[in-house]
């Protein structure tokens, strides 16, 4: 679990953050115990903030692959996909906005991706320095093919945002508090970024920490204006 820590004198981004809207909520089947269905304003900003790129990449919004499992609640899966115009590279950025936290755990990297036939090979801390601020964001190396099928390799950098201003660096790290009956429909966002793995790790993250620093400062001043419900 980590805290926003300022980050001082951080290198101008490379890639211009624009506003963009996301993709409706999708029902789920809600428990007998669960308060009464409504967004939360704080998920909404969050996917207003997502950014499109200009400055040598060209993006689109692109379908989400389904959940590992149906949700618990109502769910808003927010996914694009950027390629650099020169190396051909493309990456995902998906943000999974969940009323009910305990649904964030159908989307955690190793459940959800291995859903999709990838194998992990690896799991590992990841710091991404942004404007926002320091990031424990946590890397998956991952791995599909062989058997007659072409072999893929993948990196995804990963990490959680709760609406009181605090990070996480994958679902295991939420506490019992985070999940009580008195927390778990505060929502929360599970932010995910998948690389090709032979983009080099210093500059994966770079990209990472540059395409997640409007949502988190939304998240932050969110917290400041007591805005977060």
């Amino acid at each position: 679990m980590s805290r926003l820590k300022p980050v001082r004198n951080v290198a101008a981004p490379f890639l211009t953050l624009l506003v963009l809207g996301g993709i409706g909520w999708q029902q789920g089947a809600w428990p007998s115990r669960q308060p009464a269905a409504q967004s939360r304003p704080w998920l909404d900003q969050l996917a207003q903030a997502i950014p499109l790129t200009q400055q040598g990449w060209v993006s689109r919004e692109v379908a989400p692959l389904p959940a590992a499992a149906p949700p618990l609640g109502r769910l808003r899966v927010v996914c694009r996909e950027y390629q650099h115009i020169d190396s051909g590279w493309r990456l995902t950025l998906t943000m999974v906005l969940a009323q009910d936290r305990l649904d964030l755990a159908s989307y955690d990297p190793p459940r959800w991706y291995a859903s999709q036939g990838w194998k992990q090979a690896s799991a590992a801390p990841a710091r991404l320095q942004s404007k926002a601020g320091t990031v424990l964001a946590r890397e998956y190396e991952l791995a599909r093919g062989g058997a007659g099928q072409p072999m893929e390799e993948a990196v995804v950098i990963g990490f959680i945002v709760l609406p009181d201003n605090k990070l996480l660096s994958c679902v295991g790290d939420m506490s019992r508090a985070d999940q009580s009956p008195a927390n778990r429909w505060r929502g929360a966002a599970m932010v995910q970024l998948m690389f090709p793995a032979r983009v080099p790790p210093h500059l994966r993250r770079q990209i990472a920490a540059t395409l997640t620093a409007a949502p988190i400062l939304t998240i932050q001043e969110g917290v400041r204006s007591g805005d977060q419900s």
